[in-house]
């Protein structure tokens, strides 16, 4: 009888452990200063920084990495991420908004999509 209850107990134990895991959903923790370069650009010139933090399993906030006063710079907004994909909704200061969708490679770099208020551009962000 206590073989079978310390087996019971091994593998519920195990349980525990290993399926969090499993259940996860690949989520990527993006926390972290990125340098954004023009997707089109191959001369490695940083357009700007933007500043990620994980505010959930799944949920972060995302803005410049350091607000400048003005309001044509200085944006933020949230979003979502799940496994190698996400987006986020984004407002600056001035009143543009949009949303990026973005991909992520196994070595952490972002490919974004910047879309709305005229702005549509193709970023690869890395982290500092």
């Amino acid at each position: 009888m206590s073989r079978v209850w310390i087996r019971g107990l091994l593998a519920g134990l195990v349980c525990v452990l290993v399926c969090p895991m499993l259940t996860r959903g690949g989520t990527t923790d993006l926390t972290g200063v990125y340098a954004l370069y023009n997707a089109g650009d191959g001369s490695g010139r940083i357009e700007g920084y933007m500043r990620i933090t994980q505010t959930g399993d799944h949920a972060f906030t995302v803005g410049i990495a350091s607000r400048t006063g003005n309001p044509h710079l200085d944006w933020a907004g949230n979003g979502e991420v799940t496994g190698t994909q996400g987006y986020y909704d984004w407002r600056f200061d001035d009143g543009k908004s949009g949303r990026t969708t973005f991909t992520i490679d196994p070595d952490g770099t972002l490919h974004g999509h910047v879309q709305g208020s005229g702005l549509n551009w193709r970023y690869v962000a890395r982290k500092q």
